[in-house]
């Protein structure tokens, strides 16, 4: 069997921004705090809430019906 590989070194560092489109903001928020253990790190505005998971890895939900059940996720 071939050995995997690694797709970060230790010196790698990434940063995640993975954007949740939603429909129901309540309902995703609430959601979101259940699965995550803890409510969000901070509120921009009224249709978004953003949760850190580590230095430079956020996930976010926005109110965007239209898009609800997509993603988006940029990392660097």
């Amino acid at each position: 069997m071939s050995e995997t590989a690694k797709v970060f070194s230790k010196t790698t560092r990434a940063d995640l921004f993975a954007d949740f489109p939603v429909k129901d903001y309540a309902v995703s928020s609430n959601w979101y705090q259940r699965l995550l253990g803890c409510p969000p790190a901070f509120l921009p505005n009224e249709i978004k809430a953003v949760w850190e998971l580590a230095e430079n890895r956020y996930i976010f939900i926005k109110v965007q019906p239209e898009h609800a059940g997509h993603t988006f996720n940029l990392s660097s």
